[in-house]
């Protein structure tokens, strides 16, 4: 076959499917193009998830009536002008593709004003082809209308996803942009209704609880190695290994898997939200590798990977354990009198105590870190079978481990894993029974971020036992499953961990469980920490209660049993 060349309608929408892949990337091409004219107030109207109508207007500079048509050809910009503009872009823009990209595959509508003007100017074009261009009376700044998406590319918009999910990601963008640009406001509507909005008076940091919650606290820091100056803001998220990752370098949104790297290389688990601001010389950064603009290359890697890395490091330094003191053994035969008190490292804040139905008296403490994603196994482990009575509890480990004689035989016991176990029962027992909510007295508005999350799911938390109800188009959470154990966990962390379970449908409900019995498990000891005589029988009593397996639900040993046999064959006694 000769080679020819395309014909040029066809060589636009091969170009403009490189930058447009959904109605996100349209919206962001607009957005930033919004910011680079120095806009403080960016609205977006979005209809079906974008695939039939999206606006995004704006007070920004705006454009020149006679620039219009310019700007919907393709390589027409006023952000560069030579060579040698490219080494050094300081514009979230450049190439001049965005516009005739959205044009080619769209049916566009653009007024604009400059603040100068006493009118402004309106462009219509349909799959890239001007039909129409005159003069209008508009209000200063740009606004920009996208319709029918695709409509010449029925094989692109067939691979869109439902309008809920479309919706979702812009969102997610949205949301991101707003912690990047604090100081500007912006709306965002979906099919009428504000879905999301930020006031343009505000901080990084305070967006950042506005968009995440509060709980748990959002920490920052600070750092600089060479040219690069990182601040890192985190809220934890124990027991997942999930990293929600969003980060700007000099105001761009990148995907770096070097950051992401840097966050998880430290010593103790990084899961949780992280937002990433990086301020750099244009010239040590290149970002004309990507027809997104959202991968870069940096002059210097290995400086910002070591600047982020401490940075991360820095948040989770409090977070490290310390190697505790030895604990002596606890005799029976013992005189009766109050055990000798041990200093050990106590986290600052006062944690409350609760009774279990046998009045044995835990201190609600930090569940302990889980790298992997939970899974509940397979196996049958063995049983726990031997009456209460028959034993006897010795001591405990300064490694933590307990000890018990059960006639004659010698059992070590991990007692958070044993009581992790019995949280999982419990709730097993009462999930398979009956759907049981727990009605909020005051129901919780969502953090903007869980809502967007959330709105997928919601027939799926139903069936979890979550309620929610609407107000003033803010989702809240209004009922939360009743188990024995949930008062310990707030109704945000409860629905956050359901979440992270749902994600994707890949988990089967018993994994749901599991995360609220390991989540509720911050209500038991740590393995480390000194346990009572009294508290160390209840929990054996309790692994003994309905048959209950020697093992914790991720299948990991909780007892290791030597017999008396075993133990004379180590003395060569046998």
């Amino acid at each position: 076959m000769k080679i020819k060349r395309l014909p040029p309608d066809v060589a636009m929408r091969i170009a403009a499917g490189e930058v447009v892949e959904r109605p996100v990337s349209v919206v962001k091409e607009l957005m930033e193009n919004s910011l680079d004219a120095g806009a403080t107030r960016i609205s977006v109207w979005v209809v079906q998830g974008g695939r039939v109508s999206l606006v995004v207007e704006d007070d920004g500079r705006g454009i020149d009536e006679e620039d219009l048509a310019l700007a919907v050809e393709s390589h027409a910009t006023s952000k560069i002008a030579s060579l040698d503009d490219l080494e050094s872009i300081g514009t979230l823009g450049y190439r001049g593709e965005a516009l005739s990209s959205v044009a080619a595959v769209s049916r566009l509508d653009i007024r604009s004003r400059t603040g100068d003007s006493s009118s402004g100017g309106r462009i219509k074009s349909e799959g890239g082809v001007i039909s129409s261009q005159g003069e209008l009376n508009c209000k200063a700044g740009t606004r920009v209308q996208v319709d029918d998406l695709f409509f010449n590319l029925p094989a692109r918009r067939k691979f869109l996803k439902s309008p809920v999910a479309e919706m979702r990601r812009i969102t997610k963008l949205i949301q991101e942009y707003s912690v990047a640009y604090p100081e500007v406001s912006f709306l965002l509507y979906g099919d009428t209704k504000l879905v999301y909005s930020t006031p343009g008076s505000l901080d990084r940091g305070a967006v950042l609880e506005r968009l995440w919650g509060d709980e748990p606290k959002v920490r920052s820091s600070q750092g600089e190695r060479g040219n690069y100056r990182v601040s890192l803001w985190w809220q934890e998220a124990p027991r997942t290994s999930r990293i929600s990752l969003m980060a700007f370098v000099n105001g761009r949104r990148i995907d770096e898997p070097t950051i992401k790297a840097a966050i998880a290389s430290g010593e103790t688990n990084s899961s949780g939200n992280w937002a990433v601001w990086i301020e750099t010389p244009p010239d040590e950064v290149d970002v004309n590798v990507h027809p997104a603009k959202t991968e870069v290359l940096f002059r210097h890697g290995g400086d910002l990977f070591s600047s982020v890395k401490d940075c991360a490091m820095s948040l989770q330094g409090d977070r490290r354990p310390s190697n505790p003191p030895s604990l002596p053994l606890y005799s029976p035969e013992s005189p009766k009198t109050e055990s000798p008190k041990i200093d050990f490292p106590r986290p600052k804040t006062k944690r409350p105590e609760y009774k279990d139905d046998r009045g044995s008296l835990f201190t609600r403490v930090e569940a302990p870190v889980v790298k992997s994603e939970p899974r509940v196994s397979q196996e049958t482990p063995p049983s726990v079978s031997s009456k209460p009575e028959d034993t006897v509890f010795l001591g405990q480990l300064s490694s933590g481990y307990l000890l018990f004689d059960r006639s004659g035989e010698l059992v070590i016991m991990d007692h958070h894993g044993a009581h992790e176990r019995i949280n999982f029962d419990r709730i097993k027992k009462s999930m398979e029974r009956d759907r049981a909510v727990q009605s909020l007295a005051i129901p919780v508005p969502l953090p903007p971020s869980l809502q967007s999350d959330c709105e997928e799911h919601l027939d799926k938390l139903g069936e979890l036992g979550f309620d929610f109800q609407r107000s003033d188009g803010v989702l809240q959470l209004s009922g939360v499953p009743d188990f024995r154990g949930c008062g310990s966990i707030s109704p945000l962390t409860l629905l956050r961990s359901s979440m992270v379970g749902l994600e994707g449908g890949r988990i089967s409900r018993e994994a749901v469980w599991l995360r609220w019995a390991t989540i509720a498990c911050k209500a038991s000891v740590k393995l480390t920490w000194r346990i009572s005589p009294q508290e160390a029988m209840a929990l054996w009593r309790d692994m003994n209660e309905d048959g209950a397996v020697a093992a914790c639900p991720h299948g990991r040993p909780v007892i290791i049993t030597l017999s008396d046999r075993e133990i004379a064959s180590r003395f060569e006694r046998s």
